[in-house]
């Protein structure tokens, strides 16, 4: 049962550190869209000198194919791009539910890859207080992670 618990745990965290990998292969699509839209058809059209009709229209099924090939490449990657940005979405409505606190340490955490001590430093100068203790903020982190752990059983 101990194992089914950390496993739940791990799960969660796994999930919630995809977050930046997730961005950056977002802005990778978006650059690799943004490619093809700029690219020029490279369809060599060749004459037929023969005087034969080519019978399917020769010139016109290339030119056909090659933007059919683009509409095709292009809606593959709107597809990947929206099932990436709505993994991002639930990951930062997950988030969200959190308190104020809470949020602040996981997002910088998890979207700002900060360090405990950075973490416990930039809190510090919000509140004007003593700085926190790390070890406070490493069990406030653990703590937004089972809650989040919660929400997220709840939803799948």
């Amino acid at each position: 049962m101990i194992n089914e618990e950390k496993k739940e745990k791990e799960n969660i965290k796994e999930i919630v550190e995809k977050y930046s990998k997730v961005k950056f292969e977002i802005a990778n699509l978006e650059m690799k869209k943004q490619e093809l839209i700029e690219e020029d058809y490279n369809v060599s059209i060749t004459p037929n000198y023969s005087g034969i009709p080519g019978g399917t229209g020769g010139v016109n099924d290339k030119v056909f194919n090659a933007i059919a090939k683009r509409e095709n490449e292009l809606e593959k990657i709107e597809k990947q791009i929206a099932s990436k940005k709505a993994y991002c979405q639930m990951i930062e409505n997950l988030v969200s539910t959190l308190n104020y606190k809470e949020q602040a340490i996981v997002k910088r955490r998890v979207f700002e890859h900060k360090d405990f001590y950075t973490i416990s430093k930039e809190l510090y100068s919000q509140d004007n207080i003593e700085i926190y203790d790390i070890t406070w903020i490493k069990k406030l982190y653990r703590k937004s992670l089972d809650k989040m752990q919660g929400f997220y059983d709840s939803l799948v």
